[in-house]
């Protein structure tokens, strides 16, 4: 099975594949609304950028139902003028993912924005991104997944940075959420001060692009690590972190989901390294920043060895899945049940 089309030039639309195509991916319009709703958009020209939409949110989901409502319903009620469109791919599901983004389509044409829900059957995170990329029409680009939490003004803030400026990659600043786990709670209390945390677009859910950024990539390969994939592609002044606007994580719950989850951030780290040795050789090395501020910072101490033991484990079991040619996607499943059972209004208020 091919993949989805590579927009070459990345201000504008390739066309859309049909399931009779053998080199398609086998994703479809999720019903002929969609497709109205999506054509009211022309493609858009730099030349003319009132032709088309101004930003696209691109939402791949496998199994999303718990969250994928208040995912969009967020962007709805984005401070933005923007035109927006919103194009969720649904991968693999084997539940009620796409049918409830479907429910929402009059909802997004309510708020000016317009809503594209695509299926296919095969689960594939890199393949979602594709498919969705063929058709996105913005100059602007956003990547995020449906666990996210984001606040009211990120659209905007993100396409102020992309259109003004030399920033080619951007994201707003990052925030985790409480956690219910006390092992979970001293994980992240160190991983969210790491540097690479703190000061770098590092993914995790969310980052955008213009259509220059996007133009430094062809499609999205066949990897896990599809945020450090792309934050790779871009230097010094080339990303930038808003600081006024912020997105919430779930961290992982639990000591079993967390070690389980981070085997497949190790993962995906390793093959992203053997595939493209020229990306990864630039990057600092992240176990000595991560020594460093555990060492000189005296307050995370207690929480050091919830840590270490998390990485370590997680190192070893992606290499041992390795090994056995084990090839799952670990999901963080207590940790989006823990977001539809909270569904805090005030995560999603501006940072």
């Amino acid at each position: 099975m091919g993949e989805a089309l590579y927009l070459s030039d990345a201000s504008r639309a390739a066309p859309w594949v049909t399931a009779n195509d053998p080199d398609a991916p086998a994703f479809s319009l999720a019903n002929s609304a969609d497709a109205r709703a999506h054509k009211e958009f022309a493609p858009c020209d730099l030349a003319n950028p009132a032709a088309g939409p101004d930003i696209t949110v691109i939402i791949p989901a496998c199994n999303e139902a718990l969250v994928i409502d208040d995912c969009l319903r967020a962007l709805f009620h984005q401070s933005t003028d923007r035109r927006v469109e919103i194009i969720v791919a649904a991968n693999g599901c084997n539940d009620n993912t796409a049918i409830r983004a479907r429910q929402l389509v009059d909802e997004a044409n309510a708020h000016n924005m317009r809503l594209l829900v695509l299926e296919c059957a095969k689960g594939s995170k890199p393949l979602a991104l594709n498919a969705a990329d063929s058709r996105a029409t913005g100059r602007v680009r956003i990547y995020l997944d449906a666990d996210i939490r984001i606040g009211s003004n990120v659209l905007e803030e993100v396409f102020g940075v992309l259109t003004s400026g030399d920033a080619m990659l951007c994201a707003p600043t990052l925030r985790v959420a409480e956690s219910k786990s006390s092992f979970t709670h001293a994980y992240a209390s160190v991983w969210s001060r790491l540097p690479v945390v703190r000061n770098e677009v590092i993914g995790c859910g969310f980052y955008a692009v213009n259509a220059a950024g996007r133009a430094r990539w062809d499609s999205f390969p066949n990897l896990i690590s599809d945020d450090k994939f792309v934050r790779l592609h871009f230097k010094g002044k080339e990303r930038a972190i808003i600081p006024q606007a912020e997105f919430v994580v779930q961290m992982p719950e639990g000591f079993r989901e967390l070690v389980s989850v981070r085997g497949r951030w190790c993962r995906g780290n390793r093959d992203l390294a053997r595939a493209f040795p020229n990306l990864v050789c630039n990057e600092p090395n992240r176990i000595v920043e991560a020594a460093r501020l555990i060492i000189g910072t005296p307050a995370l101490w207690t929480a050091a060895p919830s840590f270490v033991l998390t990485f370590v484990l997680g190192e070893l079991l992606a290499l041992w899945r390795h090994r056995r040619g084990i090839r799952i996607w670990e999901r963080a499943s207590r940790a989006r049940q823990q977001i539809a059972c909270t569904r805090d209004p005030a995560t999603l208020a501006p940072g």
